[in-house]
């Protein structure tokens, strides 16, 4: 059964690469199809000749598959053995160097590095270290060696970094600098540097200094002998490109097709407004022909029905279970969902559009009520929960339900989204953002909670802004800012009792503080201080801690000191009593899974805190039915947008 579905999804997957080929191909993007592989690799005995000679050619044949039909290449295989001492030192002498060596023949060089045969190739050169502390002396005898500046660079970067550190560079008046004074760049000399170069483009690569300069006052159009640089024939404007866009109807196609128009929108920002363009998951749909079918849940009784489409009925059926119209209906009304009936299936996508909004059509016809809220049709819609296409008369036809941009982002997700996205946002000046408006009698309600400035700020940010916006910040001088007056005999009778610096730290921090500012803490000889002296860890003191444990797990978690510091020097393998705690196989059965699975509400907590269940989901499939569970996206880092 398994090797049955392994075969279909290669086989999906070689229709999908062909498909993929021939569109490409009829868009004249490949240059290489396979008679002209076939013909150049027919030029070449060997594998290794082919990719050498004809690196396009070779690239395309192995990125379509067609290297395996070129069965007349010869296998370069050298035999088991094949490099002794006499061999790899004969091959080694046509390199000076063992990178090249590693590069040129990487088998005789492995054999040779196994072997310990490096050594003996002794003309072969090595890069020099230089791990040594540069004083005074040394960086004078490594700049004596040189004549030019950048050239003891490049040998001692590090010498000279001392060097201009301490301002000893100066006194190497030998060493020579390539580049040119200021003001060296005259008209004459730029003239005469530029005689040397036929193109501009060679100028700027050989000489971009005198070149900065020839731009900068404008001579370059006195150099006749250079040619000047070619304009583009055909400069974009925004109706030529949208009607080049609108012969294609993906962007893939039009980025493919017309390049140039395609950048040229994208780099002037025309591409929000060809709204023509179908989304790109539609074409990506079209790998899977005939998967999706059309269903409907509906209740005679109460006159109602949803029509829907999707690729995995059962997947589709958990979720409407969980969330969306069909959940909300069912439980306000007090009964079970019902099963979904299928309308038509094995139909394409855009076949499975068309049936969504005529069984739409059809049960409205019969006197349902349908609880669909997205539109249905080819043009529109979504592929089983995909998201709807929003233009900006209908985006903002739904924004004037709405009073606040809270509700209408609560209620309208994706709206909200496409909207914010596009930049509509600002023409709905109806909305109103939701904020709390604060009273002098609820401020003064929430400040008599509190005796403490800091813990009112910190818990009550809501109440402290509207104290600053509103000038009550006044009625806060009742609140005690902890000002105390810390004296050493109030500092020690807190420290007496702690046992540990640390203690004394984490649970008296303004008494701690004092104590450090005021140099009190070298009294309180009785805290211990947490860090250990060197050689405290022992190979002996580690065991006998260890033998107080017999799992790994307790030991880590209540000896963490001494768990990190085994590891560290490798004891873990000598304290053979520790045994793992191993669940045994079989233990996290479908329906164990599942009962713990509820216990969390996402499923990063589930993995966090149940890993053995989640792995075991994971491992069998099984994390895909459980939908009741949200994923958290990660933060981003981004700055937020002023």
């Amino acid at each position: 059964m398994v090797i049955s579905n392994k075969c279909g999804i290669f086989a999906v997957l070689k229709i999908f690469i062909n498909e993929k080929f021939n569109k490409l191909k009829d868009m004249g993007v490949i240059k290489w199809t396979y008679e002209k592989c076939y013909e150049v690799a027919r030029k070449y005995e060997t594998n290794k000749d082919f990719r050498d000679n004809e690196p396009s050619a070779y690239s395309a044949a192995l990125r379509w598959d067609w290297v395996k039909e070129f069965t007349w290449f010869k296998q370069l295989c050298t035999p088991v053995n094949y490099w002794t001492y006499e061999r790899t030192y004969e091959e080694a002498k046509k390199y000076k160097c063992k990178v090249d060596f590693q590069r040129g023949t990487r088998g005789a060089y492995k054999a040779a590095l196994r072997n310990n045969w490096l050594n003996d190739y002794t003309w072969m050169k090595t890069p020099e270290s230089h791990n040594k502390k540069w004083c005074y002396e040394t960086c004078m005898e490594a700049a004596k060696q040189f004549t030019i500046y950048t050239d003891f660079a490049n040998a001692y970067p590090k010498a000279l970094d001392v060097a201009r550190k301490n301002g000893w560079v100066d006194e190497y008046t030998w060493l020579e600098r390539k580049s040119k004074p200021s003001g060296y760049w005259t008209y004459e000399h730029c003239y005469e540097e530029a005689k040397k170069y036929k193109s501009r483009v060679e100028f700027e690569k050989e000489s971009g200094s005198a070149y900065g300069v020839a731009v900068k006052n404008g001579w370059l159009d006195d150099y006749t002998w250079i040619p000047k640089r070619k304009s583009p024939e055909c400069k974009w404007t925004k109706e030529k490109c949208f009607e080049v866009a609108k012969q294609f109807k993906t962007k893939q196609d039009f980025r493919y097709s017309r390049h140039d128009a395609y950048m040229a929108a994208v780099r002037r920002d025309w591409m929000k407004e060809m709204d023509w363009f179908v989304p790109k998951a539609i074409e990506e749909m079209a790998l899977f022909k005939k998967m999706h079918c059309v269903y409907v849940y509906k209740d005679d009784e109460l006159n109602v029905a949803y029509i829907g489409l999707t690729i995995n009925l059962h997947t589709r059926h958990l979720r409407h279970k969980k969330c969306g119209s069909v959940f909300k209906f069912f439980t306000e009304v007090g009964k079970e969902i019902p099963e979904p009936i299928v309308l038509k299936d094995n139909l394409t996508p855009e076949e499975s559009r068309y049936y969504e909004d005529y069984y739409l059509k059809e049960f409205q016809e019969k006197g349902y009520q349908t609880l669909n809220k997205g539109c249905t049709g080819i043009y529109c819609g979504s592929f089983g929960g995909g998201r709807v296409i929003y233009t900006e008369e209908k985006a903002m036809e739904i924004a004037k339900k709405y009073k606040t941009i809270k509700d209408f982002r609560e209620n309208e997700q994706s709206c909200y989204a496409r909207s914010k996205l596009m930049g509509w946002l600002k023409d709905y000046t109806w909305l109103k953002r939701a904020h709390k408006v604060w009273t002098y009698e609820m401020f003064k309600e929430i400040l008599d909670k509190y005796d403490d400035y800091c813990e009112f700020r910190k818990n009550e940010p809501g109440a402290y802004e509207a104290a600053i916006r509103n000038g009550w910040m006044d009625r806060l001088k009742r609140l005690d800012k902890k000002a105390i007056n810390w004296t050493k005999e109030m500092v020690e009778e807190l420290a007496r009792n702690y046992t540990t610096n640390w203690d004394f730290r984490k649970n008296e921090p303004l008494a701690y503080s004092a104590a450090i500012r005021h140099k009190w803490i070298n009294d309180f000889t009785w805290l211990e201080k947490r860090q250990k002296e060197f050689g405290y860890w022992s190979k002996e003191r580690i065991m006998e801690i260890a033998k107080n444990y017999e799992y790994v797990t307790d030991f880590r978690k209540y000896e963490k000191e001494a768990y990190s510091q085994a590891t560290k020097k490798g004891l873990m393998k000598e304290l053979t009593w520790l045994k793992y705690k191993t669940m045994p196989s079989g233990t996290w059965t479908k329906e164990k899974v599942f009962e713990k699975s509820r216990e969390f509400t996402t499923i990063n907590e589930f993995a966090k805190k149940a890993n053995g269940a989640y792995t075991a989901a994971c491992r069998k499939g099984w994390i895909s039915e459980i939908t009741w569970l949200t994923r958290i996206k990660q933060p981003t880092n981004q700055k937020p947008k002023k």
